[in-house]
């Protein structure tokens, strides 16, 4: 290795200063992705110290022999015309930072400030270039997760920005916006929430003028709009209090409360922080909105196609994944708890080596597949037996399953919350993931459904569907706060429900008229006694209403147990059965040891395991073909792709737990075991 230290200074004459142009390297840790082969060129940008340079932006892609290369750091290459290479790396630094703060709010991921890589004069025709590099450690191993940058919206709101009229302010927000992203992991949406409610206060006084203009009126007569006694004293601050929740928090008082009462407390310290936290954890998600949208209404020339594409776009989490192994130290004889460790340590550890198994490109999409490998620092004579490997993305949104198609521009999001068991070489959802996956797709299925309008035996079917749901929800409540025996009950009315709508869709089936059947057959039971005639009346108008449809009901209702969704969960509505009418089967799955040796305890909540994935994986799967169903009858747009991929991931699942040994005790239909 040859090393050299050299210190020289470059004189140039003063009236040939202006014409030296270099060329500025910095690089950045983004969540902004540029694909492989292109990049974006920002022409005549601003540097914010009066001269326009030219940008060039673009990622560096690792080749590691798979597939498709790996996502590395955000590279910003500067030209710029400088009198010296120092005022040079001022001009791109200014510039750059301006626009990273710039790709953080259209992308709504973290755009690092850009770190001084290279700098060297690229005048032509020199035979001598002054060169400068600075050390900067390559990005490697597991990339963090990214978007890919929208060009057009990243031009569109770049110029509109510029010609704000509020332009300085703005960016003093837009700034305090990227601070925000830096924190937008776990753990840390506390100060993410404090420099989200210092952006708002940089953008009161903006917001205040862009209405004023908007209304034509007057500034004491916006304040009197806005409800301040404009005899006070400090009635302008009331002013500003009141536009920031009126107009960024949207008039949400309790919302506004909050973030506010959180920041002030935090900033000055006269709280419980715990506290504070909590309700950081409950309200940022929903303040990086509202912000956002605050500052889309100080550039008034930005297309609305363009605010919407911007404000679609969810912050996201571009901190490292987390990852964590569960297993067990296992020996033949009995271990010391005191020396389990290998000799020089003092506690049991593994040697992680993380990698990358896959990476692949797929309908531009980029799909990055991780590999764990751990090296065993234990004590001689003990082994470790892994349960489980789950790795997190944070704060970002769990799709669904690997193999399924994700949202435009995201890369290795499907990397959250999976579970790797021993001997499956493929990643699994780990169960409270799943359900919420699930609810992911009804939420997306539903949206605007309510403001649809139906006829009547539609709306009897939709309010079916809807106590499904319901059973849904309540299930994954108790799933999650394990409870899975008390799941049971309402994972029987979900798949009966699941049930009737399979038999309304059916080939040949009655259709909608099987709902009004349902409806007049269920008022015997909810009427008082006494109102037989009332009974009479109503059944009498639900059947009218049928003819008026053209529909056809039946005069009886076959039993949900000759479905194909009772046949699959057969054993799980059996369990369910048992549960409902409180036979002791159930008080078994309680029972666990207690403090002696021979003691048995009664436990409220059971510990994860097989059981807790049977329930949860037949929740699933009950729900997302009460979806399906459902999507048929109202008419809904499904991703029918990626429904079919969760269900086949909760099949197996269920599959598995089913034939665990730790599954709970057999149920058969004739004896409690």
């Amino acid at each position: 290795m040859i090393g050299c230290t050299a210190h020289h200074t470059v004189n140039v004459p003063e009236s040939e200063a202006a014409d030296i142009e270099y060329t500025v390297v910095l690089r950045s840790r983004s969540g902004a992705r540029v694909r492989p082969g292109h990049y974006i060129d920002l022409s005549d940008f601003p540097d914010g110290l009066g001269d326009l340079v030219q940008v060039r932006i673009s990622n560096r892609w690792d080749d590691v022999g798979l597939d498709h290369p790996v996502p590395r750091e955000l590279w910003m290459a500067v030209r710029v015309k400088a009198q010296n290479l120092d005022a040079a790396v001022r001009s791109a630094t200014s510039a750059t930072s301006a626009a990273a703060i710039i790709l953080s709010f259209c992308v709504n991921a973290l755009v690092e400030p850009p770190a001084l890589h290279v700098v060297f004069n690229s005048t032509e025709g020199l035979a001598r270039r002054e060169f400068m590099e600075v050390f900067l450690p390559d990005e490697r191993g597991q990339p963090h997760i990214g978007r890919w940058i929208d060009v057009d919206s990243l031009m569109a709101f770049g110029h509109a920005a510029c010609a704000s009229p509020e332009a300085r302010r703005l960016f003093r927000a837009l700034a305090q916006y990227q601070v925000a992203l830096r924190f937008w992991n776990t753990g840390s949406q506390l100060l993410a929430l404090a420099h989200l409610y210092i952006t708002c206060e940089v953008l009161t006084k903006a917001v205040l003028r862009t209405h004023q203009v908007r209304l034509g009126i007057s500034e004491k007569e916006h304040a009197e709009l806005l409800g301040v006694d404009i005899t006070q004293k400090k009635w302008r601050m009331f002013a500003e209090s009141f536009a920031r929740r009126e107009y960024i928090f949207k008039g949400d008082t309790t919302m506004y409360e909050a973030a506010r009462k959180a920041s002030d407390a935090f900033e000055h310290g006269y709280a419980d922080l715990g506290n504070i936290r909590q309700t950081a954890d409950s309200v940022t998600r929903e303040v990086f909105d509202l912000v956002r949208s605050a500052i889309l209404t100080l550039v008034p020339s930005l297309d609305q196609a363009v605010a919407g594409t911007i404000m679609s776009k969810h912050p996201v989490d571009v901190s490292p994944l987390y990852k964590q192994v569960t297993g067990y130290i296992v020996s033949e004889e009995q271990s010391d708890p005191l020396n389990l460790g290998i000799e020089g340590e003092l506690f049991p550890t593994l040697r992680w080596q993380s990698g990358i198994r896959a990476s692949r490109l797929e309908d531009d999409k980029l799909i990055l597949e991780p590999e764990e490998t751990f090296t065993v620092q234990f004590a001689p004579g003990l082994r470790f037996e892994v349960r489980d490997l789950a790795i997190y993305g944070g704060m970002n949104p769990a799709p669904a399953d690997v193999s399924t198609p994700r949202p435009s521009g995201w890369d290795q999001g499907d990397w959250v919350a999976r579970e790797l068991a021993e001997g499956n070489q493929g990643m699994t959802l780990k169960t409270r993931n799943l359900l919420a996956a699930v609810m992911s797709l009804v939420d997306a299925a539903t949206a605007g459904s309510a403001d649809v309008s139906r006829t009547f035996p539609q709306m009897l079917a939709f309010s079916l569907f809807g106590q499904g749901l319901a059973y849904f929800q309540s299930a994954q409540t108790l799933i999650a706060d394990n409870q899975p025996v008390e799941a049971l009950p309402l994972l029987r009315g979900l798949v009966t429900i699941a049930a009737r709508f399979e038999q309304m869709t059916r080939d040949g089936s009655e259709g909608l008229g099987l709902v009004i059947r349902l409806a007049i057959d269920s008022l015997d039971d909810e009427l008082p006694d006494g109102a037989g005639n009332q009974a009479v009346t109503v059944k009498e108008e639900l059947l009218q209403n049928a003819i008026r449809s053209g529909l056809l009901v039946p005069n009886d209702v076959r039993p949900p147990e000759t479905t194909t969704i009772w046949h699959t969960l057969t054993a799980e509505m059996r369990m369910a059965q048992h549960a409902v009418e409180g036979r002791y089967w159930t008080v078994g799955l309680h029972l666990g040891p207690g403090d002696g040796a021979d003691h048995l305890a009664f436990h409220t909540k059971l510990q994860p395991g097989p059981f807790t994935d049977l329930i949860a994986s037949a929740c699933a799967i009950a729900q997302l073909e009460l979806l399906k169903q459902a999507a048929s009858v109202f008419g809904w747009t499904i991703d029918i792709q990626r429904i079919d991929a969760l269900l086949t991931a909760a099949t197996e699942l269920n599959e598995t737990s089913a034939h665990s040994e730790d599954s709970g005790p057999a149920v058969d239909g004739t004896a409690e075991s």
